[in-house]
Parts: structure tokens; C-alpha cells; sequence
């Protein structure tokens, strides 16, 4: 066979393909599904350990009992305070991939996230479980950026504690 015709052929064929290729993306970009989306929480923490995975584990029973519609999917990343998991955050918010929910420190490891408006607030969720009424004063205002709340305290404890005798 010519040299020319082959190229001319194989040139036809490519195009019908990527042609075709187009199309089947198109069709399946625009046509709506049929199918409900499924309704999905995904949660980022690092509670790996022992009576940490416990903590998580009732509450996503607690969760789950309430929105039995809702599969939640826990990303644990090992790594203690999140030094293994902040980066990975870091990388799917970068991604365009953030997750719906992460563990973090209250204060200013959010800010950040808020600073690049990658937070909503969740007011409504304060208000619905009256959380000012039994959180400390401190912590509330730990956990709002500009005088909106943007993360829910899991746990209050202590970290670098210096002892003098």
C-alpha cells in the first residue's frame, strides 16, 4: 500500500475514534441520571488510637442514627495533632477535592481555611443545639472567625502543660 494512502487511512481512523470518544464524554456529560446521587459525609481526623477510634466510632453511630440515609466515610490518618493529616487537607483543598468535614485544633489552624473562604459557617448548628449555653466563653470564641461559628468542639483538653516544683 502507498505510504501516503496508509497515513491518510490511519489519520481517518484516529479522527473517527477521537471523534467518537468526544461524543460518548459529551452524552454522558449532559444527559441526567437517572440516579439519585448518593448522600455521602466524608470526615478527615486523626483519632486512630485505641480509645480515640472508640470516640470517633459512637460518633458516627450517633450520626448515623440520626441521618440513616447519609453513609459517612471516615479518612483516619494516623499522626499525632494532625501532623500527617493537615498536609493531606492541604493537598485536596489545593486539588479542588476538600473534604465535607476535618478534625482540627480550635483558634488559628483555621483561619486559613477562612481566610481563603473555604469554610461555611455553621451558626444554625449552634443555635439548633443551644451550644453557647454549655460551651465555655473561651472555646466559642475559638471556634468562630469574624463573629460567625466554623467548627463544633469535639473535646476540650490541654496540651504543653509546664510543671514547676
Amino acid at each position: 500500500m502507498d505510504p501516503k494512502k496508509q497515513t491518510a487511512i490511519t489519520v481517518l481512523i484516529a479522527v473517527i475514534v477521537t471523534a467518537g470518544i468526544v461524543a460518548g464524554i459529551a452524552y454522558v456529560v449532559i444527559t441526567p441520571s437517572d440516579r439519585k446521587e448518593a448522600d455521602v459525609l466524608e470526615i478527615y481526623h486523626w483519632w486512630t488510637s485505641g480509645g480515640e477510634a472508640n470516640a470517633i466510632e459512637a460518633l458516627v453511630d450517633v450520626f448515623e442514627a440520626l441521618y440513616p440515609d447519609t453513609t459517612v466515610i471516615q479518612s483516619a490518618v494516623a499522626g499525632g495533632s494532625g501532623t500527617t493529616m493537615i498536609p493531606i487537607i492541604t493537598a485536596l483543598v489545593l486539588a479542588g477535592e476538600a473534604p465535607d468535614a476535618f478534625q482540627m485544633h480550635a483558634g488559628y489552624e483555621g483561619i486559613a481555611y477562612f481566610e481563603a473562604d473555604l469554610l461555611e459557617n455553621i451558626n444554625d448548628i449552634w443555635a439548633d443545639n443551644n451550644l453557647e449555653a454549655v460551651i465555655p466563653e473561651v472555646v466559642q470564641s475559638m471556634s468562630q472567625f469574624g463573629g460567625d461559628y466554623y467548627m463544633v468542639p469535639v473535646n476540650i483538653h490541654r496540651s504543653n502543660v509546664v510543671w514547676y516544683n
